[in-house]
């Protein structure tokens, strides 16, 4: 009835290995499949199709990948009063242009004038709405990054 011996992997003991009969024939106990490794099937390398996070992204359309430096720079430069600049690194001249002017000729002026003029009073208006453009501007050049990143093939 015992006919062969296996060796168990946790103590090392020998094991006996019976043959079960059934109604179609043997089957041996202790016998598992034991794959080699050194020579893993091809389909264990191959990445997604569209990257590795292929189920966020749309079949068919290419991603680069995005450049947060120009957002950063228009993060930095909009706090000190000055708008445009990242628009400037992103490549939208027409817009930066417009925004770097504007900041110059208009907000500074604004800003200063309506300070001094309402002895620091106009700041509880001019405060919040100097955020709120920075907040705008940075989203705006965000939404405008991705758009750019992406492109369709």
């Amino acid at each position: 009835m015992f006919n062969k011996t296996a060796i168990c992997s946790a103590c090392g003991a020998a094991l006996p290995v019976t043959k079960a009969s059934t109604s179609y024939g043997h089957y041996p106990q202790f016998t598992y499949y034991q794959p080699d490794r050194r020579q893993a099937p091809s389909y264990y390398h191959t990445p997604p199709p569209y990257g590795a996070d292929s189920y966020s992204k749309t079949p068919g359309v290419t991603y680069a990948n995005k450049n947060d430096s120009p957002l950063i720079a228009e993060i930095i430069f909009s706090l000190l009063g000055l708008f445009g600049i990242g628009w400037l690194i992103a490549g939208e001249t027409t817009i930066g242009t417009v925004l770097l002017v504007c900041s110059i000729v208009i907000y500074w002026p604004l800003m200063i004038g309506g300070t001094v003029l309402t002895f620091g009073i106009g700041l509880l208006c001019l405060g919040p709405m100097a955020i709120g453009a920075i907040i705008l501007n940075v989203l705006l050049l965000n939404s405008t990054l991705n758009r750019k990143t992406k492109s369709v093939t």
